[in-house]
């Protein structure tokens, strides 16, 4: 039943118990004294009641200092030790290993970093291998 239609019916039906049963006073409530009256006032049977208030009625403040007193911890699944510097890149950038590069590099006047894309290219290409010696002997004499 929705809080609405609970509402409703207890404005239409002022003396009834059962809104009052279905949603029992909270022991934590200002007025739980006078919901507790007004609720043993309706009912038919009081010993009945009090038996079934004992059960439902929660007292939300015991609940609460129950949980403080427990004091609960989180358990974290890693311990502090094995977790990974997450602000280190996991993927070391790749270097571009053509001759366009190469010749980049050699307009931004970078000869070293020139002279090593070609050292990596004559491994991976061997048809280009005299080609690229000489050109790692011609950046070897300007960088002199």
């Amino acid at each position: 039943m929705k809080k609405v239609d609970l509402e409703k019916f207890r404005k239409e039906n002022p003396y009834s118990f059962l809104p009052y049963l279905i949603n029992p006073p909270i022991k934590s409530d200002d007025d739980y004294e006078r919901k507790l009256n007004s609720l043993s006032l309706r009912h038919p049977d009081r010993t009945y009641l009090k038996s079934f208030l004992k059960k439902v009625t929660v007292d939300q403040s015991q609940i609460i200092n129950n949980f403080i007193n427990k004091k609960p911890k989180i358990k974290s699944k890693k311990s502090l030790d094995k977790i990974n510097d997450l602000s280190t890149p996991k993927h070391k950038k790749r270097t571009f290993l053509s001759e366009n590069m190469a010749k980049i590099y050699i307009k931004q006047n970078k000869i070293s970093d020139a002279i090593k894309i070609y050292e990596k290219l004559i491994s991976n290409n061997s048809k280009k291998k005299i080609y690229f010696a000489k050109k790692i002997k011609e950046l070897k004499k300007k960088d002199v």
